[in-house]
């Protein structure tokens, strides 16, 4: 079954409003944004929402969403995060599994299983799909480049998170104007990096994409904008993008794109005594209960909850900032830049997000650090 354009309008209605509602306010509601109804009345609308599954009756007179519904929605408004809402049960289900100690690495272990190693890649890109949106001027968003030779992984990681979580795909030989968009006369066509402002961008190969597409993905990046000057259209556009890509070959990427990258990971093959091992906890596991194992959709579902999450930097800072001047005179951060110590913050904050934690601890510090390698 499918909803008409009417039901999908008494839909976006009852989602902004959050709530049980009524029918006749609901009708109120249509008629004030719409020229007309229908052949039917809002009541027989309902009444075909609740038969075909997409409505549910929760009390005399009262109509809410159902599950089916809102996974609808989710799966069709994947940047619009005010459309994503969760039950009690499972929210207290996303919380229960927070408590675990290493629940970001068990949230890595469940994107693409059947890949065996690459726990820093794919924490890494958890990491980026959760990433905050820019805020008070600073760009909280992060980048991630899985680099190395073929058939080491890297395209089953994104191509996985794109067909089971969300967000948007390019493929490395787009056209310039299905990337950023194009005019004819006055009027503008919306490229990919529009559409995926404010969500998660997917590129596979960056390092065989015309310099000129590069160039347009370094200004989504750094700026969060992309301009379009064509024909009659000269304007500049959103696109805040969260960007993960691969490549083969590093050298064939702009210097400048490639500096704006947060996470750097080197892919490389499996020894052979790690394969071992891995291929023998693998047989140990299978068809065992393993709490890392949960599914996709607890992933997506979990994901999309933290993606709300909000986590700060703590009030009291000063801890931060002796930790890290420790770090950089004789830890990990010797020889960093300032650019990747922003970058550490950003994924701090991200992976207490993943721990459902109101603020950044020391605990996501150190996995930042062990990010940046």
């Amino acid at each position: 079954m499918t909803l008409t354009k009417q039901q999908h309008q008494i839909m976006k209605i009852m989602m902004d409003l959050g709530r049980d509602t009524k029918p006749n306010e609901i009708e109120n509601i249509f008629k004030e944004k719409h020229d007309q109804i229908g052949d039917t009345s809002i009541y027989k609308q309902l009444d075909r929402m609740v038969a075909d599954g997409f409505v549910k009756r929760v009390s005399h007179g009262m109509y809410n969403l159902t599950e089916k519904c809102l996974a609808i929605i989710n799966k069709n408004n994947v940047t619009e995060e005010k459309f994503i809402r969760f039950s009690e049960d499972e929210i207290k289900e996303f919380k229960e599994f927070a408590k675990n100690e290493n629940c970001p690495e068990l949230l890595a272990e469940m994107l693409n299983p059947a890949l065996l190693g690459l726990k820093k890649e794919r924490l890494a890109s958890i990491i980026a799909l959760v990433s905050m949106k820019d805020e008070h001027g600073d760009r909280n968003r992060i980048t991630v480049l899985l680099s190395g030779p073929p058939s080491v992984g890297k395209s089953q990681i994104i191509r996985w998170m794109y067909h089971f979580l969300w967000g948007y795909w390019v493929e490395s030989d787009a056209s310039n104007s299905s990337l950023k968009g194009t005019g004819k006369g006055y009027q503008f066509s919306e490229g990919v990096l529009q559409k995926a402002d404010n969500s998660i961008l997917f590129v596979d190969e960056i390092d065989k994409m015309p310099k000129k597409d590069q160039a347009s993905l370094l200004s989504a990046i750094e700026l969060g904008i992309v301009k379009v000057n064509k024909d009659r259209v000269d304007r500049e556009t959103p696109a805040r993008i969260r960007v993960i890509a691969t490549c083969n070959n590093k050298q064939m990427v702009m210097e400048q794109l490639l500096s704006r990258f947060d996470i750097q990971l080197e892919v490389k093959e499996l020894g052979e005594e790690e394969s071992n091992r891995l291929l023998t906890k693998r047989t140990n596991d299978w068809n065992r209960e393993k709490m890392s194992q949960m599914g996709p959709a607890f992933l997506k579902k979990y994901l999309m909850f933290a993606n709300q999450w909000e986590t700060q930097l703590p009030e009291d800072r000063e801890w931060i900032n002796n930790y890290l001047l420790k770090e950089l005179k004789y830890g990990v951060l010797q020889n960093k830049d300032p650019r990747q110590l922003e970058a550490m913050y950003r994924m701090s904050i991200s992976i207490g997000k993943l721990r459902l934690h109101p603020e950044v601890t020391q605990e996501d510090l150190k996995r930042a650090m062990e990010l940046l390698g």
